[in-house]
């Protein structure tokens, strides 16, 4: 019975370190949220810029390139831009964008984004294993759009981020008083146990 008593409890606690785990992780990401977002609202006819972020190599490898959407995985992406002799851009992106190359990133340009050049977008990039970044570009021809976009998606990952800190906060509290008083009330059995003479 007591073996079985102390697995229950070694049980709980993995539950318990997993979840704090998994709440964790969401923290983390929440912290950076506005590095990793890869969804980008542009207003047609202005510049564009899709980030990328790629090993500081010299000379960088890379291709972006754009899906040609869902059900049509027997046709290949179209290459919008590269780092590489050997590809081929497709014509409708001919000399409409550029590529800005800093230390760690490989962002994509477009000089005048189009209202066509709305979709996913994909940044190959040559590590062991070879890694892609995607985003998601939205162009409209309202640029009020592009401020509520961005304000609502502030707002909203705002929110999300702080209940989770209220709820991993609370979870912290809740158990930190449990273990507590389960420490008192076996240290309160021990002093009042009988003892054997």
């Amino acid at each position: 019975m007591k073996s079985s008593g102390m697995n229950f409890a070694s049980g709980k606690r993995s539950v318990c370190f997993r979840g704090f785990s998994a709440a964790f992780m969401l923290l983390s990401i929440c912290a950076r949220a506005d590095g990793a977002d890869h969804n980008v609202t542009a207003v047609a006819g202005k510049e564009a810029a899709l980030p990328c972020e790629c090993p500081p190599d010299d000379p960088p490898y890379f291709v972006w390139q754009k899906a040609v959407g869902e059900n049509r995985s027997n046709i290949p992406p179209l290459v919008v831009n590269s780092y590489k002799e050997d590809e081929k851009t497709a014509p409708e992106y001919h000399k409409r964008t550029k590529l800005k190359l800093e230390t760690g990133k490989c962002s994509l340009v477009f000089y005048k984004v189009l209202l066509s050049d709305q979709g996913l977008y994909e940044c190959y990039y040559k590590t062991r294993p070879l890694k892609v970044n995607k985003i998601y570009l939205e162009v409209t021809d309202n640029p009020q759009r592009v401020s509520d976009l961005s304000i609502q998606k502030t707002v909203v990952s705002s929110s999300v981020c702080s209940f989770l800190v209220i709820v991993v906060a609370a979870a912290a509290v809740f158990v930190g008083i449990t273990r507590r008083n389960k420490h008192q009330t076996n240290g309160a059995f021990i002093a009042t146990s009988p003892r054997s003479f």
